[in-house]
C-alpha cells in the first residue's frame, strides 16, 4: 500500500470516529471501503510440525525424526497373580465336656497357610497391596479374646496379630464378629514353618474366655470357635522363587504409531536409517522370543510391508534382570536394523500408521536354572520397542507441513467488520524445494467445512556452494474468501494452512536443516465495514 492512501485511509477512520461521538440517537452509521490488513501470520518448519519430543538435530544441523513404538510389555500380573483366598481353622473341641474358667485359654492350633499359585514356587512375597478379612464365629456361652497370628508375616520385624473380641453365644446359637487388617508393607516368609517349603505360611490360631466373665463355661464337643480368613487383592511389591515355564502367546496385534505428526507425505525416498529393536527384561526370570513377524502398515493404501530380518527368522534369547536389593538392573538387549543387513527402508517408507506384530514368549524355558531365585519387582516390566531414528535427508513427493491459525477479523459475529476479498500471501522459503499452497476453513474438531483455492507456486530458497539454501527467496500467490467463507471464519471456523512440498527437481536425496522454515503472511484486500462494531 503507498503512503498517500495509508494517510487517506486512517484520515477517514479518524473521521468516521469524531462523527459517531458526536451522534445523540438513532442507529450507528455504517459505510464500507477498501482496505489492505494482514489476516494470518505464521511460519512452517519441520521442527515445530514434528515437536521437540520427535526431534533431534545433529552438529550439521540436519533434523533427525525419532519415535518409538511399544510392541509389547509384559508385567507383574503376567507372570504372578495371587488369587483372592479363603481358608478355614478350627474344629470341635475335642472333649465330651470341660469347664474353663475366666481367663483360661482355649485349644491354641498352629496351622500352615497354602496358596494355591499353580506352577509359581514362592518363597518370599512382599505385600504392596491386600487385604485380610478374618471372620470368628463361636458356639460358646461366654465372651472371648481371640488371636489370629501369622508368625511368618512380619512389618519391621513384628509378626502379624489381629485380636477378635467375640460376644457370648446364645443358648443352641452362634455369635460372630468380623475384622479386617491391611497387610501393606508386610514381608511373607513362605518358606512355612520349617523353612523349607514354598507358598506356605505359618498361622496361629487361639484365644482364651474373656477373664472379666463372672463364671466358668462348659464346652462339649458339639461346641467350636471357627475362623475364616481371606486374603484379598493382593498385590506383590517384591516376590522370589521359581515362577515356572510358561509360554505366552503375543497378538496378532495391530497398534497405530502414537506420534503425533503434523508432517506428512505421498512418497519417501529415504538415505539413511538406523531401527533398533530393544528388548528390556526387568523380570529375574530367562526368557525366548519368537516374533513370527513384523509388519509396517499404510491405511491409507491399504499396503503391507514385512520386516525382513534375522530376528524375524528364528529364536532371540532374553537375559535376566539383575536383583541389586531394593531395585533391579533390567537386561537389555538391543537389536540394530540398517539397509544393509534388512528392508528396513522399504519397512518405513511404506509411510507406516501402524504396527503389527505376532509372537510367542518362553519364559524359563530351561526351568528352574536359578535354583528359586526368579525374582520381580512391582515395577518389572518386560518388553520390546521398535526405535527408529531417520536423518532427514530424502527425497520426498507430497510432503506437507500444516499451521492451524485463528485469523484476525474486526468486527463481531452479528456484525462483521470484514466481508469478502482477496486474499495475498506472501511468502519466505528457506526449503530447498518449490511449494504449492492449501488453505482450508476447520471446524473446533478439525473438520475441513470450505476450501480456498489458492493460485501460484512458492519457489525454492537459492543453495549455495555447499548444497544448503543460504537465501530464503520471497513469493506471492494468490486467493479469493467469499463472504460465505467470511460468515464461517466469524462463526469460529478456523484456518488451516497446508505447504506442500516434492523434491522432485533435485538431483539426490536433500538433507533438511533445523533452520529450515517457510514464513508467510495472509493478507485480505476487499471490503471493509466501518462500524462493523470493530
Amino acid at each position: 500500500m503507498n503512503e498517500p492512501r495509508t494517510l487517506w485511509v486512517a484520515c477517514l477512520f479518524s473521521t468516521a470516529l469524531l462523527l459517531a461521538g458526536c451522534r445523540k440517537d438513532g442507529p450507528q452509521a455504517q459505510w464500507d471501503i477498501d482496505v489492505v490488513a494482514p489476516l494470518v501470520i505464521t511460519s512452517l518448519s519441520v521442527s515445530d510440525a514434528l515437536g521437540d519430543s520427535l526431534v533431534s538435530v545433529g552438529d550439521d544441523g540436519v533434523i533427525s525424526v525419532i519415535f518409538s513404538e511399544r510392541l509389547f510389555a509384559l508385567s507383574l500380573d503376567t507372570v504372578l497373580d495371587i488369587p483372592d483366598t479363603v481358608f478355614s481353622y478350627g474344629d470341635p473341641f475335642p472333649f465330651a465336656s470341660l469347664s474353663i474358667p475366666p481367663g483360661a485359654p482355649l485349644a491354641t492350633e498352629n496351622e500352615i497357610t497354602r496358596f494355591d499359585l499353580e506352577d509359581v514356587q514362592l518363597s518370599r512375597l512382599d505385600i504392596r497391596e491386600g487385604l485380610v478379612n478374618i471372620s470368628v464365629i463361636s458356639s460358646v456361652e461366654a465372651p472371648l479374646i481371640m488371636t489370629f497370628g501369622l508368625p511368618g508375616a512380619t512389618l519391621n520385624g513384628v509378626p502379624f496379630e489381629m485380636v477378635s473380641n467375640v460376644p457370648a453365644a446364645l443358648p443352641n446359637g452362634t455369635s460372630s464378629v468380623d475384622g479386617v487388617a491391611d497387610l501393606a508393607g508386610y514381608r511373607f516368609d513362605l518358606r512355612g514353618p520349617t523353612f523349607d517349603d514354598v507358598n506356605t505360611l505359618a498361622t496361629e490360631f487361639g484365644g482364651m474366655v474373656d477373664p472379666a466373665h463372672p463364671t466358668s463355661v462348659t464346652v462339649t464337643s458339639s461346641d467350636s470357635v471357627v475362623s475364616l480368613v481371606s486374603y484379598s487383592g493382593m498385590i506383590p511389591q517384591y516376590a522370589r522363587g521359581y515362577f515356572g515355564q510358561r509360554n505366552v502367546h503375543l497378538g496378532p496385534e495391530l497398534n497405530d504409531i502414537s506420534s503425533d505428526l503434523a508432517i506428512t507425505a505421498n512418497w519417501l525416498d529415504i538415505d539413511r536409517i538406523d531401527v533398533r529393536l530393544k528388548l528390556t527384561n526387568g523380570i529375574g526370570v530367562d526368557g525366548q522370543v519368537q516374533l513370527n513377524y513384523l509388519t509396517s502398515h499404510n491405511s491409507t493404501t491399504g499396503n503391507d510391508v514385512l520386516l525382513n530380518h534375522a530376528i524375524t527368522n528364528g529364536t532371540v534369547q532374553i537375559n535376566r534382570a539383575v536383583d541389586i536389593g531394593g531395585g533391579h538392573v533390567p537386561a537389555v538387549s538391543t537389536y540394530y536394523l540398517d539397509e544393509t543387513n534388512s528392508n528396513v527402508d522399504l519397512f518405513l517408507e511404506n509411510l507406516p500408521n501402524a504396527i503389527g506384530f505376532e509372537a510367542d514368549l518362553t519364559l524359563n524355558p530351561l526351568g528352574d536354572i536359578s535354583n528359586g531365585n526368579d525374582f520381580l519387582y512391582y515395577d518389572s516390566k518386560l518388553s520390546a520397542d521398535l526405535e527408529v531414528e531417520v536423518p532427514l535427508c530424502l527425497a520426498v513427493t507430497g510432503l506437507q507441513l500444516q499451521s492451524v491459525a485463528v485469523p484476525d477479523l474486526p468486527g463481531t459475529l452479528e456484525n462483521h467488520g470484514r466481508r469478502e476479498g482477496e486474499l495475498m500471501l506472501f511468502a519466505k522459503n528457506g526449503f530447498p524445494f518449490d511449494a504449492t499452497m492449501q488453505l482450508d476453513i476447520i471446524d473446533a474438531d478439525g473438520n475441513v467445512i470450505s476450501n480456498v483455492p489458492v493460485m501460484g507456486t512458492i519457489a525454492s530458497g537459492l543453495l549455495g556452494f555447499d548444497g544448503f539454501v543460504d537465501t530464503p527467496v520471497e513469493s506471492k500467490l494468490t486467493a479469493y474468501i467469499s463472504e460465505a467463507q467470511v460468515d464461517l471464519l466469524y462463526a469460529g471456523g478456523r484456518l488451516r494452512i497446508t505447504s506442500n512440498y516434492n523434491t522432485a527437481n533435485q538431483p539426490q536425496q536433500v538433507k533438511i536443516l533445523d533452520r529450515y522454515r517457510l514464513d508467510l503472511q495472509v493478507t485480505v484486500r476487499g471490503s471493509y465495514t466501518v462500524n462493523g462494531d470493530e
